[in-house]
């Protein structure tokens, strides 16, 4: 005959009513829960578990930061902080035309490289320059580790602007990270309606440097 010390009869007793007593929120109404937690001691359980979007359904949405545009954005940055610079030391120049990573500066005739290089360096030194032959022609590159740097800085600011958006919709526990390179993985578990996610999350942010 099998024989169970009473010790262990009260522990597994135990063990099963303090399960029932936390599993039992789950099985009332939100209204019922939020009087249990008004009225019942703080110690008492009343809160539920967040079921995930396996088991309630939601939205799940992937989103695209465009790195692209905020490089160009760095790069038109770079030139409007130049021109200033170039017409107090009175240095000319024919054009200047945006490169995906960085600017082209194509010089007058006559004028000092030398000078040129300084005052890019002062707008950003980690720039990686580069002159022509003919010294009227000067390239100003970001370096690999900087591009980086940017594309790192727009997806951690998108995410915290897409968490931001998500609060509004009140969902308990959404899920937002990063994937790949330039994407945003965002699980809303118990929000089905795509079309308010769309247009919560829709509107365009934009990231400028300064």
């Amino acid at each position: 005959m099998l024989h169970i010390p009473r010790w262990k009869i009260i522990l597994i007793l135990l063990m099963c009513a303090l399960s029932f007593a936390y599993s039992a929120p789950n099985l009332f109404s939100k209204e019922a829960r939020e009087w249990a937690a008004a009225s019942l001691p703080s110690w008492m359980p009343h809160k539920t578990v967040n079921l995930g979007l396996d088991l309630q359904g939601g939205s799940h949405l992937q989103l695209q930061v465009e790195v692209a545009a905020v490089l160009r954005q760095r790069t038109d940055d770079f030139t409007q902080a130049l021109r200033p610079e170039l017409r107090k030391e009175k240095i000319g120049y024919t054009r200047i035309s945006a490169l995906p990573d960085g600017f082209r500066l194509t010089l007058k005739p006559g004028q000092d490289m030398a000078a040129l290089r300084k005052i890019v360096r002062g707008v950003d030194p980690e720039l990686v320059l580069t002159a022509s032959d003919d010294g009227e022609t000067l390239e100003a590159r970001l370096t690999p580790a900087a591009i980086k740097a940017i594309e790192d800085q727009a997806i951690e600011q998108s995410i915290e602007i897409v968490r931001r958006r998500v609060d509004e919709t009140g969902t308990r526990e959404p899920i937002i990270a990063r994937q790949g390179n330039d994407r945003i993985i965002v699980q809303l578990p118990g929000l089905d309606d795509p079309q308010r996610v769309k247009e919560i999350l829709g509107k365009t942010a934009k990231l400028s440097f300064h």
